[in-house]
């Protein structure tokens, strides 16, 4: 079976992003060597000194157990030298993010339709 490569998110984007925008994935596994958990950033495209996570994930098992905190805590560790650090989340369809952002100090910069643009100064 053939997969469809999403223009957004697919394969080929990814490449870009590491490729073109610095872009670098930071992951956490488990006692079994499994990736529990990950976070893919790279410089934003608009804003200088500032580094986007543009995709996280964790699988199911491993939420609420601060995979994602840890993730998040490592990039404001190693962009420490960045101006800030911007994410953007769909609560609709990630719902316990914006409590998760707003635990980790991120503040709530816009808004467009289901989109919402969070960022956190360092």
């Amino acid at each position: 079976m053939e997969q469809q490569d999403d223009d957004k998110h697919g394969l080929k984007e990814w490449k870009r992003r590491l490729n073109e925008c610095n872009g670098c994935i930071f992951y956490v596994v488990d006692a079994n060597d499994q990736i529990v958990g990950f976070v893919f950033v790279h410089d934003h495209a608009t804003m200088v000194k500032t580094t986007h996570i543009w995709i996280a994930g964790t699988l199911p098992s491993a939420r609420r157990k601060g995979v994602m905190k840890s993730l998040f805590e490592h990039c404001h560790s190693v962009y420490a030298n960045q101006d800030r650090i911007t994410v953007n989340t769909f609560p609709t369809r990630f719902p316990n993010m914006p409590f998760f952002l707003a635990s980790m100090n991120y503040k709530l910069t816009s808004m467009q339709a289901d989109k919402h643009l969070y960022h956190k100064q360092l």
